[in-house]
């Protein structure tokens, strides 16, 4: 790994822990347009810069580059309490309707990061059950939002400037036989107990942290499989069970992935938590550091850090119009998905099919 890699990642982990960093490592270190670029495609600028204040004065940025890096968090910033209002309004406008649901992902998993603000916010999204998914989209359309987009996961619609999706499911698989059992596994989680995001006095449902500790690395893997993913959606998932460790039954959530079956996946990105991200070893029910999970986690790290948030870098040439770029995208994305092959080949295997059919049916296919 070069020297501004290992700079991006030991100030992702300062920012991701509050741990010492190693200041050798900034000695003369000067190459800051970069270390911002990574953490710009990887959207984590916010725990990025908190990295960066934890040097001594004389190893940070130069002030107008330092001070570039302060205007992006602000924003981030400002996103994320604009966003924290608006879970709490939409909630109350769903249930003030009669539908109590569970907010996923997002602002449930900030909560948890030592500095909630300076995680990149997205959208709110909402799961109301499968069973209420048309009634809740007739709502969304009598209150007088129009739907943005309707995919065979969600609809969307926009709460003045954020998206908020309605899920008609958690997420799901592309192998048939897998869906059956992502099915069974979610009439599982009834059993326990919701956890909550909490803002301005209001209380709004999250999934239990038992689902959650496996449904965040479903959601991670689903858009993995796609494109592709950047470090943002790995540290939701290093963070919420090191912090939630003590509510988690750790022979059920190895239970849960050897079922699913995602085991040899998830302990690729163990591996790539433990190793890149400094997250203890011990959190994970399951060994990280066998000969397998370090070949897969060192080709995991490189496949993150070119995909970038979401796979952009394959996702920006599949919506040009330009023939060549689209078919260099094509290219791009079969090749990736033989390498990616090793970790999940049933979910590998259904995926074109699931593809076609989207292009066929002229579905929204790469959805957030």
């Amino acid at each position: 790994m070069d020297r501004t890699l290992s700079c991006f990642f030991a100030l992702l982990r300062a920012g991701l822990w509050g741990h010492p960093i190693d200041v050798s490592l900034f000695e003369n270190f000067t190459d800051w347009q970069e270390i911002q670029r990574l953490a710009r495609a990887q959207t984590v600028v916010g725990v990025v810069l908190e990295g960066i204040s934890s040097l001594p004065q004389n190893m940070r940025p130069v002030k107008s580059e330092y001070m570039q890096w302060l205007s992006l968090v602000m924003q981030i910033e400002n996103a994320n309490d604009m966003l924290n209002d608006g879970v709490t309004e939409v909630y109350s406008m769903f249930r003030k309707a009669g539908f109590e649901g569970v907010l996923l992902k997002g602002q449930g998993i900030a909560q948890y990061y030592r500095e909630p603000r300076h995680r990149q916010p997205g959208d709110i999204d909402l799961y109301f059950g499968e069973e209420n998914y048309q009634t809740t989209t007739k709502f969304i359309e009598d209150s007088g939002f129009a739907l943005e987009m309707e995919t065979s996961y969600h609809s969307s619609f926009k709460y003045g400037e954020i998206e908020v999706e309605n899920h008609r499911v958690f997420v799901d698989f592309y192998n048939n036989k897998n869906k059956k059992k992502l099915r069974i596994w979610q009439g599982r989680q009834d059993e326990y107990t919701n956890a909550a995001f909490v803002h301005k006095g209001i209380t709004v449902p999250t999934l239990s942290h038992q689902t959650n500790a496996v449904y965040i690395f479903l959601h991670l893997l689903h858009h993995f499989l796609q494109v592709g993913i950047g470090l943002r959606q790995v540290c939701d998932w290093a963070v919420y069970l090191t912090v939630n460790q003590k509510y988690i039954d750790s022979k059920q959530f190895a239970a849960d992935l050897e079922y699913l079956p995602i085991k040899r996946a998830a302990t690729a990105f163990a591996c790539l938590c433990v190793n890149y991200l400094g997250m203890n070893a011990e959190m994970f029910p399951f060994p990280v550091d066998t000969t397998q999970a370090r070949k897969d986690g060192e080709w995991l790290v490189r496949d993150v850090i070119v995909a970038g948030n979401f796979g952009d870098d394959i996702l920006q040439h599949f919506k040009t119009k330009h023939k060549w770029e689209r078919i260099k995208a094509y290219y791009k994305a079969v090749k990736r998905h033989l390498s990616v092959y090793r970790l999940c080949p049933s979910e590998v295997r259904a995926y074109p099919l699931k593809w076609l059919k989207s292009k066929i049916k002229k579905e929204e296919f790469y959805e957030h």
